[in-house]
């Protein structure tokens, strides 16, 4: 069986429902971290989240 991590999860979601996340790999990787470390709040993450996502070109 095959898990998926965090960003690949979200990232399937989003593009099922028709939006990008508009950020560096580097920079996604660094939010996550945070996040997984304590660092970041789940809503401090939604914010960013929020910010960094626009609807796909079709």
């Amino acid at each position: 069986m095959r898990y998926l991590t965090l960003p690949q999860a979200l990232e399937i979601f989003l593009e099922l429902n028709g939006f990008e996340i508009v950020a560096s790999v580097d920079e996604q990787v660094a939010i996550i971290m945070q996040m997984a470390s304590g660092m970041l709040s789940r809503e401090a993450f939604g914010e960013w989240l929020r910010g960094h996502i626009r609807l796909k070109d079709s």
